[in-house]
C-alpha cells in the first residue's frame, strides 16, 4: 500500500492537472483520498498521512520510513478514564463529506472529513457522544511530516519557528494561553499548508508535537468545557486546512481578516499618546518604602518625559495584586504621579485580572468564583501552596458580573483618585477551564472578553495592558508585555503580524541589566525581533547612579532612539544660549518647566547651563 501512494504521489509531482473536481474517496478501513485543484490528501484510520501541495508541487509528508511507537499523531475521544478509537464504521455521508464511526461501550465518537465547496479547504470535525458523561476531548492527528520540506511556525508564546534544529522543548501548546491564535502554519520553500479553527466560541484546545530523527507528528485536540462529569457530548468546531504558494503572511493574512470578522474590534478610542511612546520604565519599587521622586528628576534628564511610559510596580504597601480595595497605598502615590505628569510622563500601575489575595476581606465576598482545575478540582492561584510567600493570591473567574463589577469600580476609584494614564493587568493571559462550569452562563473566556469591554466602557479614557497576549485581549489592549523565549526556541514575527495594534515592552522579570547582563542580553534576539520598547527596570534611585554602565548604556540608546536632547528647547541638536533665551522668555509661565516645579524660573535656567556643551 505504501508504494501505491507514493507513486500516486510522484504522479502528481510529475502531471500539472488543468481542473481537479473536488473529490473524496473512502474504503472500509477508513482511509481517505481528498483531492482538489490545489491538493491530494491521505488520511489512514483518521490520520491525516500524506499531504501534496499541487500550486508548487511540493509535498509535505515523507512515506519511506517505517512507523515508530509515538505519544500524539492518533485520532479519539477522549473522556476522564478512557480513549476510544475502535473503528465501528466508515460512511460517506456526501459526495465531499465521509464519517468515520468509533464506538465502544456506550462511547461514540465521529470523525467528519470532509471539503468545502466554496473555499476547497479540508474540513475535520468531530461529534462526540457518552451515555455516562465524562467527555473531556477530541483529537485528531497528522503523521509522517517531513522537517527537511516544512518549519512549522505559530503564534505561540510571541512567536516562533519549529524546524529539526529545536526539538528539545515541551511539546504541548495551549489556547488561549502561550498558543496566542488557533493557527499552524506549514511553511516550504515555494509555499506550503496551514491548520485553523473555525472557532469563535473560544473551545479551549491543545496543540501537541512530537519529533524523532527527520519526521515529526501533531495532534489537535478540542477540550470540552469543565465539569467533565456530566459531559455527555460535544461537538468540535472545524479544523480547515488549505496549500498556499508564498510565504507565511498568506495564510497569516487569511486568519488576521477571518479573526477581524469573527471578533470585532471595538472602538479602541487610544489615547494620542501611546503611539509616542519609546521607552518603558520599570519602577519596581519595594513594598516597604516609599516611592522616590527623586527618579523622576532625574530620569526628565535621561529620557524624554512626553516619549516615556513609568511602569509602577510597588504602589501597594503590601506588595500585593490592587485594587480590589481601597486602602494600603502609598502616602506618597499621589505626589508621585502629580510631580510624574508635570515632567510630562506617563503613569501605568501594576494590577491584576482576576486575582484576590486570599487573607482580603474580599476573598470570601468571591470564593465561590474561586477557579478550579478542571481534572482535580484543586484550588488555582499564585502561591497558594507557598507558605513562605506573604500575598498568596487566589484566581477569581470573571464571568462573575459581581466580581467585574467589583473589579471596574475599583479601578475607576484609583483613576478619579490619582489620575494614572493606564493599567496593567496581570494574568490576562491566564483563560483556564473552571471546574465550576459557567458562572452566569459565562464561560472564563467570555467574561475575561466582557471584562475588558466594561473597564474600556466605564473608563473610556484608561489606557489597558496585559500580560503577553491573545486574540481574546489583543482587541482591547494598548501595551502587553512580552514573555522571554527558553534558549532552544527560534523566534518568528507572525505574532506580531496578527496582532499590529498592540506595543509590546519588557516582561515584569527582566532585570536590571547592571544587576544581571546575562539575564538581560539573553532575551535581545527575540525582543529586537518582535519590536519590544526599551524596557529599563530599576528599583530605586541608586540604579540610575553614573557608575551603573549598562543601565545609562540602555538609556542612551533611549535618547537616540526617541531623539532626546535634555535642555534642547528648539531642538537643533544642541544646547545653546539660544536655548537659555527661550527659557528666560518663559519665565513665571508653566512651560517649559525643566524641573517639575510647576513654573519657569531661574532653577531652569540653572539646568540648561550644566545642560550646556
Amino acid at each position: 500500500m505504501k508504494r501505491l501512494i507514493t507513486f500516486i504521489a510522484i504522479l502528481h509531482c510529475i502531471f500539472v492537472p488543468i481542473v481537479f473536481p473536488n473529490t473524496l474517496q473512502v474504503d472500509a478501513e477508513g482511509n481517505i483520498l481528498a483531492e482538489t485543484d490545489r491538493y491530494f490528501a491521505r488520511f489512514e484510520k483518521g490520520v491525516l498521512a500524506h499531504f501534496h501541495n499541487k500550486l508548487t508541487r511540493e509535498t509535505y509528508t515523507d512515506l519511506t520510513q517505517e512507523d515508530e511507537n509515538w505519544r500524539v499523531g492518533e485520532t479519539f475521544l477522549g473522556t476522564l478514564d478512557r480513549r476510544v478509537n475502535h473503528l465501528k464504521s466508515v460512511e460517506k455521508i456526501s459526495p465531499l463529506q465521509v464519517a468515520i464511526t468509533q464506538e465502544e461501550d456506550g462511547i461514540t465518537h465521529r470523525l467528519l472529513v470532509g471539503i468545502d465547496s466554496e473555499t476547497g479547504d479540508l474540513l475535520i470535525q468531530h461529534i462526540g457522544d457518552s451515555e455516562a458523561g465524562r467527555i473531556v476531548g477530541v483529537q485528531w492527528g497528522l503523521k509522517n511530516l517531513s522537517h527537511a520540506s516544512v518549519d512549522m511556525i505559530l503564534p505561540a508564546m510571541g512567536g516562533v519557528i519549529i524546524n529539526e534544529g529545536n526539538q528539545e522543548h515541551p511539546p504541548t501548546y495551549r489556547y488561549p494561553g502561550n498558543w496566542e491564535a488557533q493557527l499552524a502554519i506549514f511553511q516550504g520553500s515555494r509555499g506550503g499548508f496551514f491548520v485553523r479553527a473555525d472557532d469563535s466560541q473560544f473551545y479551549f484546545k491543545e496543540l501537541l508535537y512530537d519529533s524523532k530523527s527527520e519526521q515529526f507528528r501533531l495532534s489537535f485536540l478540542t477540550i470540552a468545557f469543565a465539569p467533565f462529569e456530566q459531559r455527555q457530548q460535544l461537538t468540535s468546531p472545524p479544523w480547515r486546512l488549505n496549500v498556499y504558494k508564498g510565504d507565511w503572511k498568506v495564510p497569516a493574512r487569511m486568519y488576521r481578516e477571518w479573526m477581524h470578522a469573527a471578533f470585532p474590534p471595538p472602538n479602541r478610542n487610544a489615547s494620542a499618546w501611546v503611539n509616542d511612546i519609546e521607552c518603558v520604565i520599570k519602577y519596581q519599587r519595594g513594598h516597604d518604602v516609599d516611592l522616590e521622586l527623586e527618579v523622576l528628576g532625574r530620569l526628565n534628564v535621561l529620557v524624554d518625559p512626553s516619549k516615556t511610559l513609568i511602569y509602577v510596580y510597588g504602589w501597594h504597601e503590601d506588595e500585593g495584586d490592587p485594587p480590589h480595595r481601597r486602602n494600603g497605598f502609598k502616602a506618597n502615590l499621589g505626589d508621585f504621579v502629580e510631580s510624574a505628569h508635570r515632567y510630562g510622563f506617563k503613569i501605568m500601575l501594576h494590577s491584576s485580572m482576576s486575582h484576590i489575595q486570599v487573607s482580603d476581606q474580599n476573598y470570601e465576598v468571591f470564593a465561590e468564583y474561586h477557579v478550579r482545575d478542571p481534572y482535580t478540582g484543586e484550588k488555582q492561584g499564585w502561591k497558594l501552596n507557598d507558605p513562605t510567600y506573604r500575598t498568596p493570591a487566589a484566581t477569581i473567574n470573571p464571568a462573575s458580573n459581581e466580581f467585574r463589577r467589583m473589579l471596574v469600580s475599583e479601578l475607576k476609584y484609583v483613576l478619579d483618585t490619582y489620575r494614572i494614564d493606564a493599567v496593567h493587568l496581570d494574568f490576562s493571559i491566564h483563560v483556564l477551564n473552571d471546574k465550576n462550569g459557567r458562572i452566569d452562563g459565562l464561560t472564563m473566556a467570555e467574561g475575561t472578553i466582557l471584562l475588558h469591554q466594561e473597564i474600556r466602557d466605564a473608563i473610556p479614557d484608561l489606557v489597558i495592558s496585559g500580560e503577553s497576549l491573545t486574540e481574546l485581549s489583543a482587541p482591547y489592549e494598548n501595551f502587553a508585555q512580552r514573555w522571554y523565549l527558553p534558549e532552544e526556541y527560534e523566534p518568528h514575527f507572525i505574532s506580531n503580524y496578527l496582532f499590529p495594534d498592540v506595543r509590546l515592552y519588557g516582561h515584569l522579570g527582566l532585570p536590571n541589566p547592571d544587576r544581571d547582563w546575562e539575564g538581560f542580553q539573553r532575551r535581545e534576539e527575540e525582543y529586537t525581533l518582535w519590536d519590544v520598547l526599551p524596557t529599563v527596570t530599576i528599583w530605586h534611585l541608586g540604579h540610575l547612579r553614573t557608575d551603573r554602565v549598562r543601565t545609562h548604556q540602555l538609556l542612551e540608546m533611549v535618547r537616540q532612539r526617541q531623539g532626546y536632547v535634555f535642555g534642547d528647547m528648539n531642538k537643533d541638536g544642541v544646547v545653546n544660549v539660544l536655548d537659555l533665551v527661550i527659557i528666560a522668555n518663559a519665565f513665571g509661565s508653566g512651560e517649559p518647566d525643566l524641573n517639575g516645579d510647576g513654573i519657569v524660573n531661574v532653577l531652569d535656567l540653572v539646568l540648561i547651563s550644566n545642560a550646556m556643551k
